[in-house]
């Protein structure tokens, strides 16, 4: 009997220092953007939190004009070669750091409106990923499918699996 009641406290232990670790170690990459006054730490905060159930995206400018909750998106990682997972958009976040100025005494020079802004976009991946070991920050891409110009959609499918299939070669190296 006191060794059942030993396990269960282990597990129960075990389980308790999983939750809490994982809570924090997911804020790690806001810490650091704290540390180092970066401008994006906001939305890596909010990124930590999305991203232990979902995953974070960035567009263009030109495509925010067509990113709407509830549209259909696919998502490829370099990882996992050959392999496209099914998601959706669950919101469209309605700022970005480049739009934002700190006060400093530091002019602004021109290479400030040479940077592209990216729109962050929130994907809820549909596929059941348990079997892949991926680590929060892992790079992807993402096509999300909108109801503008669906007949041309199948051909963003069919280069987002020969982007699939590339990984399986590590050009990159």
């Amino acid at each position: 009997m006191f060794l059942e009641y030993v396990a269960l406290f282990m597990l129960v232990f075990v389980a308790l220092v999983m939750f809490y670790g994982i809570i924090a170690i997911h804020d790690i990459p806001y810490e650091i953007a704290v540390k180092r006054n970066h401008p994006h730490q906001d939305v890596l905060h909010v990124a930590g939190w999305v991203s232990l159930f979902t995953l974070l995206a960035a567009f263009r400018q030109n495509s925010a004009l067509r990113l709407k909750a509830g549209y259909e998106a696919e998502i490829v990682y370099p990882s996992i070669p050959g392999r496209v997972f099914k998601g959706k958009v669950v919101s469209v976040l309605p700022n970005m750091a480049e739009g934002q100025l700190q006060t400093s005494g530091i002019l602004i020079g021109t290479e400030a409106f040479q940077r592209i802004g990216r729109v962050p976009v929130v994907i809820e991946v549909l596929d059941d990923m348990s079997e892949y070991n991926l680590s929060t920050g892992s790079r992807a891409q993402v096509a999300v499918y909108s109801d503008h110009f669906h007949h041309v959609a199948i051909m963003r499918k069919i280069l987002l699996r020969m982007s699939s299939w590339q990984n399986y070669l590590y050009l990159d190296h």
